[in-house]
């Protein structure tokens, strides 16, 4: 009987023991660094619209073989902007373990490839205006950074589900070029560059390898502010006030993995 009690004791101690080095080996309380990378698509959409003259109908020469002083009525061109390219950078940050749920904050830097063009040509023009539109918008983003807050629920010890979000930055630049088929009138918008700010919304999961080596997937929705510019005439056909209008609706999707390394 003795043999028993004390073979008990020893096993209640030992399962004991390794319940608490488990526990260790998998705290989350902490803080990280790490390096991630990934991919990320465009979801931006632009529109290219009539300004000054264009609908006032005072533009000083013929424009297109319309007339000087009629209404022109130029239709707004809008478009998707979808192309992806590659995202990777650092990232920093710290958990709070609180049962089995993890609370955190986290921001990273990355750099982003988005170089996204949208030609089209031949696109028909509105009467009294005759021929038609070539144009060209582009979008290129440099870099993308988030500040963000995370919480999630510990499904086992080593494995944390959560969503995430707070605020996004990034420098996005853009640029467009018009011409007009018969008159030859030719517009184009200087290169703009913006540091925008926005929001950020997303979803992932971590895995905890050991104390120190944490694994990570996450996706990422970043949506930033309207981007618009003049383009005006770059010639004298349709008169010094002739202009288009780009506005860009920039928005990105993410999808990247990461490993960091808790102190």
């Amino acid at each position: 009987m003795k043999k028993v009690l004390v073979g008990s004791l020893a096993l209640a101690t030992l399962m004991a023991a390794a319940s608490v080095s488990a526990h260790e080996h998998h705290r989350w309380t902490g803080a990280y660094v790490g390096v991630n990378a990934g991919g990320a698509w465009n979801d931006s959409k632009y529109t290219l619209s009539p300004d000054s003259c264009f609908l006032s109908g005072t533009c000083t020469n013929n424009v297109g073989g319309g007339a000087t002083t009629t209404t022109l009525n130029l239709i707004t061109f809008a478009k998707d902007l979808d192309k992806g390219g590659f995202i990777g950078g650092v990232d920093v940050g710290y958990n709070w373990e609180h049962r089995n749920f993890i609370y955190g904050v986290e921001a990273d830097f990355d750099y982003y490839s988005l170089n996204d063009t949208k030609s089209v040509s031949g696109a028909a023009l509105v009467s009294p205006i005759t021929g038609n539109v070539t144009y060209k918008v582009e979008e290129k983003m440099s870099w993308l950074s988030t500040v963000r807050g995370r919480v999630g629920r510990l499904v086992t010890p080593c494995t944390l589900l959560y969503v995430t979000g707070g605020l996004a930055v990034a420098d996005v630049k853009s640029h467009t070029d018009a011409y007009f088929s018969t008159a030859g009138d030719s517009y184009q918008g200087k290169t703009n560059s913006k540091t925008t700010l926005g929001w950020t919304a997303g979803l992932g999961g971590q895995y905890s390898f050991t104390h120190n080596v944490l694994g990570k997937i996450e996706y990422l929705y970043a949506d930033f502010n309207h981007l618009g510019y003049n383009d005006p005439s770059v010639n004298t056909v349709s008169g010094t006030t002739a202009s288009f209008q780009t506005h860009l609706k920039d928005a990105q999707n993410i999808v990247r993995v990461g490993v960091d390394y808790r102190f």
